[in-house]
């Protein structure tokens, strides 16, 4: 990196490749080697925890995508440290985000909650070997902390809305030269394109993140509550940790993207409509009111490349959908035992003439008596 900007590096580059060939090869090891799972009466223990742990592997396919999205990502941090340029010089002072500490705690309880919950999955299986945990570990950790990166990043925009917000407050109180509600414009303006184009950036990297998530509740679930005619054990409370973690860090994803989308637009038109400009210059109702203008017509909303809005309602929506997918599995549980039962009763059953006594002739024939 020179004066703010970021490029590419051939020597991470190829240390990522080949970290990326060593992590193929044990994944491929652990597919290709049976899970063998602790026998018990439930069909869950038998087929979806095989299912999940050979889920748990798909995270890999996220590094070739980071590859693609590391040029774009490596712009936005490029724009980002122009935008912090251009807010010492307007505004006067430095962007402050003191949330350090508050950020290495959020990534540190990531990585031993990820890690410690695929050690506690682990251990449900018949024979535990530290050695094929740690690629699980490795895995559920990359995308957790990749969540995390988000609900930094998003926290992150909110706390800089929030000081403009408060700059431009500040300025409508004494407001003057119609420059100035024109370089907020720009400011405000800046900040929005940076959301809209790390939200485009990531795309893919966000919908293989909100994908995993929602499959890694939906099987948790079920077993859970297919498990529950049966009694709950030990065994079924990694389970549950795995769905509630899944479940909060996606409620925190949407929860985030939702005030970040609040801080960048009705924050900036409340007390902008309610301005008093009858006093004003011609020039500065002029910028004011195209300033008003850029809030109510620029979008910022969190919006992946198009495929879908990240807000409270997209947890909605996958909380119902889960709820669907759920009922029919269930379904399926209760159907097929009756029609194994009765399947099994059909075949150990012999007809009536097996059991009939028979008489063999001078001619060699058989016949029931």
């Amino acid at each position: 990196m020179a004066n703010g900007e970021f490029r590419f590096s051939k020597f991470i580059f190829a240390y990522s490749v080949l970290i990326f060939a060593m992590l193929s090869t044990i994944t491929a090891y652990l597919v290709f080697s049976n899970v063998k799972i602790k026998k018990t009466e439930g069909r869950f223990e038998d087929v979806v925890i095989e299912y999940l742990f050979q889920f748990y592997l798909t995270p890999i396919i996220t590094f070739p995508l980071h590859w693609v999205e590391s040029a774009k990502m490596a712009e936005i941090f490029s724009k980002w440290y122009l935008f912090e340029d251009l807010y010492r010089k307007i505004i006067g002072n430095k962007i402050l985000i003191r949330k350090k500490r508050k950020y290495t705690i959020v990534t540190i309880g990531l990585w031993l909650m990820s890690s410690g919950m695929m050690f506690a999955l682990y251990i449900t299986l018949a024979e535990f070997e530290a050695l094929k945990v740690i690629p699980y570990c490795f895995f559920n950790v990359t995308i957790y902390i990749f969540g995390g990166f988000w609900c930094i990043y998003m926290d992150a925009i909110r706390c800089v809305a929030t000081q403009l917000e408060k700059d431009f407050r500040r300025s409508l109180r004494n407001i003057g030269p119609s420059y100035i509600p024109a370089e907020l414009k720009i400011l405000y303006m800046s900040l929005n394109e940076l959301l809209q184009d790390f939200s485009s950036a990531l795309s893919y990297s966000l919908i293989f993140l909100f994908l995993f998530l929602f499959v890694t509740v939906i099987l948790s679930i079920y077993g859970l509550v297919s498990q529950l005619s049966q009694g709950i054990t030990w065994k079924d409370v990694p389970h549950a940790v795995t769905a509630i973690m899944a479940l909060a860090v996606l409620y925190i994803s949407c929860e985030a993207a939702e005030k970040t989308t609040t801080s960048l637009k009705r924050n900036f038109q409340k007390p902008l409509l309610l301005l008093d400009t009858t006093w004003m210059r011609h020039e500065t109702k002029k910028e004011i009111t195209s300033f008003l203008r850029a809030t109510l017509m620029n979008n910022s909303d969190v919006n992946i490349s198009g495929f879908f809005t990240v807000n409270r309602g997209m947890f909605g929506a996958l909380m119902s959908t889960m709820a669907t997918y759920l009922i029919v599995l269930l379904q399926f549980q209760i159907i097929l035992p009756e029609e194994m039962e009765e399947e099994n009763i059909v075949n150990n059953s012999t007809s009536y003439n097996d059991y009939l006594p028979t008489e063999v002739t001078d001619y060699g024939y058989t016949f029931n008596i």
